[in-house]
């Protein structure tokens, strides 16, 4: 076998062996709410990752419309008491 393929095999063996480390997790959006203010445009995003655990995100539109989001630790932790 050539470095390579040997590479290759070593990485499915990990992923196999680790489990669900090798994938993303599940993610699915479960509420957008949206607004306008004189600051500007926003947005949250609820979702739910592996259908156990609630994120929502607060998204700023900015100037050239392209988002801008972060996370909310403090509402997540809240959410997933």
């Amino acid at each position: 076998m050539n470095k390579t393929t040997i590479i290759k095999l070593i990485a499915v063996v990990a992923c196999a062996i680790g489990g669900s480390a090798c994938f993303a997790p599940m993610r699915a959006v479960t509420h957008i709410s949206g607004w306008s203010n004189d600051k500007g445009d926003y947005f949250y995003v609820a979702y739910t990752e592996d259908l156990t655990v609630s994120k929502v995100k607060l998204c700023r539109i900015q100037p050239d419309n392209t988002a801008a989001c972060s996370d909310q630790p403090e509402v997540d932790k809240v959410l997933n008491q």
